[in-house]
């Protein structure tokens, strides 16, 4: 079985989980899954789409954890929110979606799409390795030299390939 949001929904997962072999969670655009206190556990893949005019928002938030066994993706217009939360999955995968907010990934990450650490300023950490598509871009605010309360930072624990557009906003 798979946890399927239709277009419009939203979800917020107290204690949910998706353990069972062959477990997906697919969020088409328009929906909205909140993580926030809790740890959400899947036992595949989690697939995240938007279509441009309505975005599909995963927010994971004071300290919810969620834990994806194979890989997560997100497409165009689908947003993955980070507020002191932690995903854990082997591959994040950005193909045209935006990872932005303050909290940690635990994999590989691969960025077509953006990255932009913090609300305004803050970190974002990769325990793993970030590899940057000629597409990706990675979008640093800067306001002063107080590293995460006035510039963001990137913190990579793995290797990094470097492509795409560095984004620097004043």
């Amino acid at each position: 079985a798979s946890l399927e949001l239709l277009s419009g929904a939203h979800a917020a997962a107290g204690s949910l989980e998706v353990l069972c072999d062959g477990e997906n969670i697919s969020m088409p655009y328009g929906c909205r899954l909140d993580v926030f206190g809790s740890t959400l556990s899947v036992a595949h893949t989690a697939s995240l789409r938007g279509n441009g005019s309505g975005g599909t928002i995963w927010h994971i938030a004071d300290d919810g954890r969620a834990e994806v066994g194979e890989a997560v993706a997100l497409d165009a217009a689908a947003e993955l929110h980070l507020g002191n939360g932690i995903l854990e999955t082997p591959d994040l995968i950005l193909d045209d979606g935006l990872l932005h907010g303050t909290g940690t990934i635990k994999g590989n990450v691969r960025n077509g799409g953006t990255i932009s650490p913090g609300a305004i300023f803050g970190e974002l950490s990769i325990d793993g390795d970030l590899e940057m598509d000629a597409g990706g871009v990675l979008s640093i605010d800067l306001g002063g030299l107080e590293a995460g309360a006035e510039h963001d930072v990137l913190s990579i624990l793995g290797t990094s390939m470097l492509g795409g557009t560095l984004r620097v906003v004043l």
